[in-house]
């Protein structure tokens, strides 16, 4: 291939993009499809190298992946080492065993599995994972495994000119499946390969596309390449000025920024041409210029180092960066990537450039800088051996820490040990877990219809923490708890069985049949701030199940207190629980849930509101408020759910209050 000064362009813009937005630039919300910029990229750039090397008869599996070894794991091991250092003198024990076991699924190519598997509201918070960025890098890794051998049986199969229609399947397919699957698990199909195929297709696709007569015909017309440029440019920014964290991605909304990455590819690809139109750059000012032509060049190593050094501010600092605070990572950023492109990258690996390839460019430089002569090949071929022996001796520091204590002799006194955080978060569940499940309300062995009082647990992942309140307070042989499994994986969530979950359909559903409204006598109603605008679609549910059944007694619980980072760290630092109730260090106190904007729709339909503040914030003050069981166990280990020990602390405490509670005596 000529060199391609629109791509290092266009990869400046996806890195910057990125970039920005990590540092929290206002405005920048959209800036992750970066991301999805680099997908069409690479799906472009690799079906086109095998489709030339195939063609000229030289192509070479062991080649292709030795050259993927060499630019993409030297500044890989490098930044998971420096990072695994920062680390350990940064992280405490708990988050250093998270970290290890991350660092290791990044040298090996699994960490977009690993972070998926890792989802959900017991997770940690993403800007407390240094190396969350390296997902992406485990898709495109993966893709790398399988697409050589794919593009090489259509070639065989179908020959050059037969690569369109094969690709174009794969692309729609993979849209479809994207489109579909997003709406059943969207973490899944963020993460995971499967459905982010359709965006190294779409890449690949612009190859044949552009081979076509009448693109051929488009690109030379006199402003073809110009409005096809422009329109790609104008999609990616879009996507990235108006999409943010409430967007459902990737879904439809990913084929914005693909789209336009697809046009952009398009429309510079007369500069891959031997012809005359190459020296006509469509919009050469914007990606064609000295500074985007640098930030290409370095995109992966500064994409590698920007991350870690964010995430680790935020550890530190515990806060959004500051205006100043964001230009100095800026700085720090830059600098880091200057150091591991040059001090590692371009050791082992440098691309075909503008000068390298000149030779093939009329009136550019002389065949002196020939990209792949001997004296190159030798010089930056890197010895595969050392990268991978390299590799597994990294990876050991961070597999250490995964497997051991996160290295807790670096904090001998630490208050809360890695084992008793994970023990604690843990033992939350022990009592919902073997629940009466909503769909299985006739025929789960938990399950007793028998008894005078069917209570149902109802909420979103603080479902649990209203589940140990009951157990604890109210548990009897009169009172069979059910628990419906938390709307967390209900994105549809809406009366009557209306869900784009599968499994949360499928519990709505068993929650709406006739059987179950019979049976019901108390819904538990329990969420982390019960009463904002979000909760819309409870209203709906709790009006139609009220309508169904008029004499269904429905009892909300109140909010408590959220932490503006995981309590155990505040603990830890200030050897104190009431450190978790400092003003400083609270994000959210519900003491006044009148206040909230669902507050009058939902205790409409309230039977009983169980204040948790009036229970255990004397005078409603939040310096009063109690931040620990009986036993000393903190009232929660991460930002707002309950400890067993304390819900359940609260549930004895109200029964005392409230013994009728459930019958409404």
């Amino acid at each position: 291939m000529n060199y391609r000064p629109d791509i290092d362009g266009l990869r400046a813009v996806a890195v910057l993009a990125v970039v920005i937005f990590h540092l929290g630039v206002p405005g920048f919300e959209g800036g992750y499809v970066g991301v999805d910029v680099f997908f069409v990229i690479s799906g472009y750039l690799i079906t086109s190298i095998i489709l030339a090397q195939h063609t000229a008869g030289r192509f070479s599996f062991a080649q292709f992946y030795a050259r993927r070894v060499r630019r993409l794991f030297p500044p890989l091991i490098a930044t998971v080492l420096a990072t695994t250092l920062a680390c350990a003198a940064i992280l405490e024990p708990y988050d250093m065993i998270a970290y290890g076991r991350s660092a290791v699924a990044t040298l090996f190519s699994v960490s977009n599995i690993l972070f998926f598997s890792e989802a959900g509201y017991w997770d940690s918070a993403s800007e407390l994972k240094p190396l969350l960025h390296t997902w992406s890098l485990g898709v495109e890794e993966q893709f790398y495994l399988l697409w050589p051998a794919t593009i090489v049986g259509l070639l065989t199969w179908r020959g050059p000119r037969g690569l369109g229609l094969p690709l174009l399947t794969i692309t729609a397919a993979g849209v479809a499946l994207c489109i579909a699957y997003t709406a059943i698990d969207a973490a899944a199909a963020f993460y995971l390969l499967p459905f982010r195929v359709f965006q190294f297709a779409l890449g690949a696709l612009v190859v044949p596309l552009a081979a076509t007569a009448l693109a051929r015909q488009l690109l030379h017309a006199r402003w073809g390449p110009v409005s096809a440029m422009g329109a790609g440019l104008l999609l990616i920014l879009f996507a990235v000025f108006t999409f943010d964290a409430d967007t459902l991605f990737p879904g439809s909304a990913a084929l914005v920024p693909s789209l336009g990455t697809a046009l952009v590819l398009f429309a510079g690809s007369q500069w891959a041409s031997a012809s005359p139109a190459n020296t006509q750059r469509p919009l050469a000012g914007l990606l064609d210029n000295p500074l985007s032509l640098w930030v290409g060049r370095a995109s992966y190593a500064m994409y590698l180092v920007h991350w870690p050094m964010v995430a680790l501010y935020y550890y530190e600092a515990g806060r959004e960066p500051t205006a100043s605070a964001q230009v100095w990572l800026a700085v720090g950023i830059v600098a880091a990537t200057w150091l591991l492109h040059y001090g590692v990258e371009r050791r082992f690996y440098e691309r075909s450039t503008a000068r390298s390839t000149a030779m093939k460019t009329p009136g550019r430089a002389s065949a002196s800088h020939a990209p792949h002569s001997a004296s190159s090949r030798s010089r930056h071929r890197g010895p595969i051996a050392a990268i991978l022996a390299s590799l597994l001796l990294v990876s050991v520091l961070p597999l250490s820490a995964w497997l051991g204590d996160g290295w807790s002799w670096r904090e001998p006194d630490v208050v809360l040990t890695a084992d008793a955080i994970k023990q604690g978060m843990q033992e939350r569940y022990i009592h919902v877990r073997s629940a009466c499940p909503i769909e299985e309300l006739a025929t789960h062995d938990a399950c007793d219809l028998s008894r005078p009082r069917q209570v149902l647990v109802f909420g979103n992942s603080h479902e649990p923490d209203g589940f140990n309140f009951l157990h604890a307070g109210y548990r009897s042989d009169n009172v069979n708890l059910i628990r419906f499994g938390t709307t967390n994986a209900c994105p549809g969530l809406a009366p009557e069985g209306v869900a784009e979950s599968a499994d949360c359909a499928q519990r709505m559903a068993a929650l709406f049949s006739p059987e179950v409204i019979e049976s019901l006598d108390v819904l538990f109603y329990v969420a982390n701030k019960p009463f904002l605008d979000n909760k819309a679609p409870y209203v709906g549910i709790l009006r139609e199940l009220k309508r169904l059944k008029p004499t269904l007694r429905v009892i909300t619980m109140g909010g408590y207190i959220n932490t503006r980072t995981d309590c155990w760290r505040l603990i830890n630092a200030a050897r104190s629980t009431s450190a978790c109730r400092h003003p400083a260090n609270v994000s959210y106190f519900a003491d006044a849930p009148q206040a909230q904007p669902m507050h009058h729709d939902i205790m409409t339909l309230t039977d009983h509101f169980v204040d948790r503040v009036d229970l255990l914030c004397p005078n409603r003050q939040l310096e009063s408020c109690a931040m620990s069981a009986e036993d000393g166990t903190p009232a929660f280990y991460d930002r707002h759910h309950l400890s067993l020990q304390f819900a359940s602390m609260a549930g004895r405490r109200y029964s005392e209050r409230y013994p009728g509670l459930l019958t409404g005596e």
